[in-house]
């Protein structure tokens, strides 16, 4: 993706020359800091995702120091090798992406059209990592390089009979059949497939897991061998689904289905208060890592399950709103606003004792934060000021 016969162009004079060593320079000190800018040259899609810039600054220290990233920019200031194009015997594939920011789509045109057999693909987007954007696109004329052709395949057809159910319990279900504890082999195989379910698709580095899973141990030859094994029992449980390399390992969303990625990408309101069962990775609610998604998980739905309430109460559904206003206390106990919420609901509905009930839970868990909560005209006065917009 993005190859060509030369890097730059063959004369840049002295002030290009100098202004470019001094704009690789800048590169190289940044490098595998929180100053890193390679994800906006080399990814520019991901440049807004912070938890893949997180992680690309981690492999950037894990993959080149600065001594290599240096001999590499000089290496490729003489690289050339046009000459040598016209005497390839093999079909050569050029592919590139119009908008690449990294390298020169000329160049590889003009690599193609070089090669006796030389064939150049141009696709849309901006990234240079091959891994992310149109896969499949340039996948498809690999295939073709290859066999001579491309298969058909549905695009749209859903993963294998295989989730992972991360939302109120940890399961996984293969089949309609949820594998028992007893087929896992081990605790920390469990633990490796939830932390590869934390970062939804991106690859882990297997440093990284050596971390997570033997925290005590560094001789990293022996977890090596230990991390192949409970990977080689992850793949037989998810039938596959995990996509490994030497540095990395990831979860293939494209065989595996995971309920925490499904409930994220849900915009219907309805749907995702539905699909909400509860909180993610209860059993591991202690766990720094799982933190931040369980929150991003609970926040996506509050929102939809504050603005589902509001239709409910405005469009006159006492019971509807009843019920979700349940939800919303049960999920945030001392949110006195989702009080409100119920004991409101409960009125319209004419149950005067639950909301009584309701009201005095309300003004409990109020006192337990040294709060006096504020029960006057409750029925008459809900709040939906207060969520308008969310």
């Amino acid at each position: 993706m993005g190859s060509g016969a030369r890097i730059v162009e063959g004369d840049l004079g002295e002030e290009a020359l100098a202004e470019m060593i001094a704009r690789q320079e800048h590169f190289v000190k940044c490098w595998g800091t929180s100053d890193s800018f390679a994800v906006d040259v080399f990814a520019p899609s991901m440049a807004a995702d912070a938890d893949f810039r997180a992680w690309h600054v981690r492999y950037e220290r894990l993959s080149a120091n600065a001594d290599s990233l240096r001999d590499l920019f000089a290496q490729m200031i003489d690289m050339d090798v046009r000459d040598l194009l016209p005497d390839v015997g093999a079909p050569v594939l050029s592919i590139a992406r119009t908008d690449d920011g990294a390298s020169s789509i000329e160049f590889s045109r003009e690599a193609a059209e070089l090669v006796p057999d030389g064939r150049f693909v141009e696709l849309e987007g901006a990234d240079h990592f091959a891994y992310l954007g149109d896969v499949d696109a340039w996948m498809d004329e690999v295939e073709r390089l290859v066999t001579g052709s491309v298969s058909e395949r549905d695009v749209e057809q859903p993963p294998t009979g295989v989730s992972v159910e991360t939302l109120g319990r940890f399961a996984v279900v293969a089949d309609g059949r949820e594998i028992p504890v007893s087929e896992w082999g081990s605790r920390r195989a469990r633990t490796l497939l939830k932390h590869l379910v934390v970062a939804r698709g991106r690859p882990v580095t297997r440093d990284e897991l050596f971390d997570i899973l033997w925290a005590d141990e560094s001789d990293t030859r022996k977890l090596g061998a230990r991390l192949s094994v409970l990977l080689s029992g992850l793949r037989k449980i998810l039938g596959g689904g995990v996509v490994a390399d030497r540095q990395t390992i990831a979860l293939d969303l494209g065989q595996v289905s995971c309920d925490i990625d499904r409930f994220l990408k849900t915009s219907d309101d309805v749907l995702a208060v539905a699909r909400y069962t509860g909180e993610f990775l209860p059993e591991n609610r202690y766990d720094e890592w799982s933190g931040a998604l369980r929150d991003e998980a609970r926040t996506h739905f509050v929102r939809a399950a504050q603005r589902q309430w509001a239709h409910a109460h405005e469009s006159g559904q006492a019971g509807g709103a009843v019920d979700i206003a349940r939800r919303l206390v049960e999920v945030d106990p001392y949110n006195e606003r989702f009080h409100r919420f119920l004991v409101t609901s409960l009125t319209e509905l004419g149950d005067r004792a639950g909301a009584e009930s309701a009201r005095i839970v309300w003004v409990s868990q109020m006192e337990e934060l040294g709060i006096e909560a504020d029960i006057t005209d409750v029925a008459i006065n809900p709040g939906i000021a207060d969520i308008a917009g969310i």
